[in-house]
């Protein structure tokens, strides 16, 4: 949008009877504004607000010049949450959808479908469980303190369901139970609570997803939901120095995994420290795929060279008059050739957050 969008000359006309104000919703700081006017559930989202506070429209997604002025001039507010009970209407509800969650996956029983008894099948109840799910996040607040006391008193399966919903709802009465469920027994339940805590965006949180991180008896998915929530947390701040986040994710990168060596190098790109660069050389020979988006999947070689060429400033795609097409085996041998030739050159610039090549 900035780059295509706003410089429209039809844009900037349209949008000097407007102030713009960019908010990043993901900040903790910003959760007022947040609920006021409820982003409407995608990146970017754009929100036409009258002086007097009014939300007068809404809309989300990049959309090219003549689309946005459009949007801008024919956005409508949202639709309004429909009214919650209250009172002992809204505790039964709550009550029902945490027994909800509490129910096993079904299993299959031959006496049972011998005698024409029906079960619930596995669709049904994955429905019904997404359902109590959604619906405990429309509740919002109201449910915290039943959610907690689940989380509290409940099974591992039942806590697990819940803090997936405290870390939906972002209430900051939660955070302290939350991080106290990393050192819970069960790992899916310690990987419900890594990644409700990864939703928070809060700094805080990143010394202990750092020791799941760096323990190597922990599962590989509560260390792929670690180095995930590190990424989002370091991002939402523009990036953060910290040595010891960028030695742990290196470290864990050793790890033979994919999609752990995948997310870990994606957390780099948001720690803004220095980093030996030959400790990228055994990822960039990972040709595997590691995870897929809406175009192609990505391999871990990729996200390993462009974590190189982002902590050189980019400054290898073009060098000795050469331009790097693609990460084919050739172009990592010139990488790695150039750094063992240049590596006692390389200083770290603090202020551009890369390394570049010492004045002769």
């Amino acid at each position: 949008m900035e780059r295509v969008t706003f410089p429209d000359p039809r844009v900037r006309t349209a949008l000097e009877k407007h102030i713009a104000v960019k908010v990043n919703t993901d900040r903790e700081e910003n959760r007022a504004v947040c609920e006021r006017y409820r982003p409407a559930g995608g990146i970017p989202s754009y929100a036409i607000v009258a002086p007097d506070g009014t939300l007068r429209g809404q809309f989300i997604g990049f959309r090219k010049p003549a689309a946005f002025l459009d949007a801008l001039t024919n956005a409508k507010p949202p639709k309004p949450r429909p009214a919650l009970p209250s009172g002992p209407a809204l505790n039964d509800r709550i009550k029902r959808n945490i027994r909800t969650l509490d129910k096993r996956v079904p299993g299959r029983s031959r006496v049972l479908e011998w005698i024409g008894v029906r079960r619930q099948s596995v669709e049904e109840w994955t429905k019904e469980q997404n359902a109590a799910l959604d619906d405990l996040t429309l509740i919002g607040k109201p449910a915290v303190p039943a959610l907690l006391y689940a989380v509290e008193h409940g099974s591992a399966r039942v806590t697990q369901r819940c803090a997936v919903v405290l870390g939906r709802i972002k209430d900051l009465e939660a955070k302290p139970r939350l991080a106290a469920l990393l050192g819970h027994r069960d790992s899916h339940v310690r990987r419900a609570a890594v990644k409700s805590i990864g939703l928070y965006y809060d700094r805080a949180f990143l010394p202990a997803l750092c020791e799941r991180l760096e323990d190597r008896e922990e599962k590989i998915a509560v260390r792929v939901e670690a180095a995930s929530a590190i990424n989002h947390i370091a991002a939402s701040y523009g990036g953060i120095a910290d040595a010891r986040l960028s030695r742990a994710l290196i470290l864990a990168a050793r790890n033979d995994n994919a999609r752990l060596r995948f997310e870990c190098l994606q957390a780099l790109f948001a720690i803004d420290s220095p980093l030996d660069l030959a400790a990228l050389f055994p990822l960039m020979d990972d040709h595997r795929a590691a995870v897929g988006f809406s175009d192609r999947e990505y391999t871990v070689s990729e996200c390993a060279c462009w974590v190189f060429l982002g902590r050189c400033g980019h400054r290898l795609v073009r060098i000795d008059g050469r331009e790097l097409k693609g990460y084919t085996p050739k172009a990592i041998s010139f990488l790695k050739s150039w750094y063992k030739r240049e590596k006692d050159n390389l200083v770290w610039d603090p202020e551009r957050k890369h390394f570049r090549l010492r004045k002769s």
